[in-house]
């Protein structure tokens, strides 16, 4: 299991997405790894733009991008089927 610093406070009293820590996680892992934002876009076969967009949250990859990025830093993700609950017509 990869353990990080989190360089963003835990309570910055800014309300995230869980896609939003998803890439904030993602994104300490590359930097305390050294890696650039082009070293892991050659490793998934995306521009650096690409990533570059995705990391600052311009364009949100699809899940099976995610998964690749995220293995690339060495994490394992896994999609949980949820059931939505709501008013019938």
């Amino acid at each position: 299991m990869m353990t990080f610093h989190q360089t963003v406070p835990q309570n910055s009293g800014v309300s995230r997405s869980p896609y939003q820590e998803l890439v904030i996680t993602l994104k300490c892992a590359r930097l305390q790894q050294r890696l650039r934002q082009v070293d892991v876009a050659k490793k998934l076969g995306y521009s650096m733009t690409v990533f570059s967009n995705w990391e600052r949250g311009r364009v949100i990859p699809n899940f099976e991008q995610v998964q690749g990025w995220a293995s690339v830093l060495g994490f394992k993700l896994f999609l949980q089927e949820v059931e939505c609950v709501g008013k019938k017509n």
